[in-house]
């Protein structure tokens, strides 16, 4: 079977990150050149995000990019 994933649990991971740095969803989808219903769908688990928007909220949000490989 495939590699799979809880965006939920990364969703949350998120967004509890993103609180911790008082940043507004549509501030950091500002600063990863993304919609703020993008950054709302991640953080909800309702999407399966491209690595390289994942790879931006990581280092906007002082992420270790290992915790969601």
């Amino acid at each position: 079977m495939g590699f799979m994933y809880n965006f939920e649990e990364m969703g949350k991971k998120i967004r509890v990150a993103r609180e911790n740095k008082q940043l507004t969803r549509e501030k950091l989808a500002e600063l990863c050149d993304t919609s703020d219903k993008c950054i709302s769908n991640i953080e909800l688990g309702h999407a399966n995000p491209r690595l390289h928007t994942i790879v931006k909220i990581c280092h906007i949000l002082d992420l270790d990019l290992k915790e969601f490989m």
